[in-house]
């Protein structure tokens, strides 16, 4: 990028240059925004499959705890 800028504020003596360097900044910085992305798109995904797997492993316990605490729960006396 600073080379772009040193022959942007130049005498614009080679302007082929010029155009040359600042498509390829502006590819570079496409491609970082690119790679910026996905990285976000994967942590988003992750962090969903995480709490999906957290909403389903404390669905499946609480009603083996409700079971259990019925099967723990003393009879009346009742004689």
């Amino acid at each position: 990028m600073n080379e772009a800028d040193a022959l942007a504020t130049g005498k614009h003596e080679n302007k082929k240059s010029l155009i040359s360097q600042s498509r390829e900044v502006v590819q570079t910085a496409e491609d970082a925004r690119e790679i910026a992305v996905k990285h976000i798109d994967e942590e988003r995904a992750e962090t969903e499959r995480s709490a999906g797997a957290g909403r389903e492993a404390s669905s499946t316990l609480v009603p083996m705890s409700n079971s259990q605490r019925r099967r723990q729960t003393p009879k009346p006396f009742t004689g």
